[in-house]
Parts: structure tokens; C-alpha cells; sequence
């Protein structure tokens, strides 16, 4: 996959809500575990560097380390 079609799945994956059960492809519980476990630390890592993005503007780039 190219890094611009990277960026478009991230840029969707993190605009949108989590939904835990969103799971297609996937049939047996402990690979349906894994996907919805990697799923959640990618909403969470996405979510994250919004929250970090509009902090560093609030503070300044000065002011962070």
C-alpha cells in the first residue's frame, strides 16, 4: 500500500467513531481478539496525536519538550 493511501485509511480510521465490533473477514474469537485489539491501539494512537496536535498549539512549540 502507498504512504498516500496510508495516510487516507489513518486520516478515515481516526475521523470516524470506534466501533469495537467492526470486524469483517475474521473467524475464529482469537484472531477476532487481535483484530479489534490492534484496531482500538490504532483509534487510540489516532485520537492521541489529535489531542497532542491542539495541545502544542495551545502551549507553543517553545514551551514543549
Amino acid at each position: 500500500m502507498s504512504e498516500g493511501l496510508n495516510r487516507e485509511r489513518w486520516e478515515r480510521i481516526v475521523a470516524e467513531p470506534f466501533v469495537p465490533a467492526n470486524i469483517s473477514g475474521t473467524t475464529t474469537l482469537h484472531v477476532s481478539a487481535e483484530y479489534r485489539v490492534a484496531a482500538a491501539l490504532e483509534y487510540i494512537a489516532g485520537q492521541l496525536g489529535e489531542i497532542n496536535m491542539k495541545l502544542s498549539k495551545l502551549v507553543g512549540k517553545e514551551n514543549t519538550r
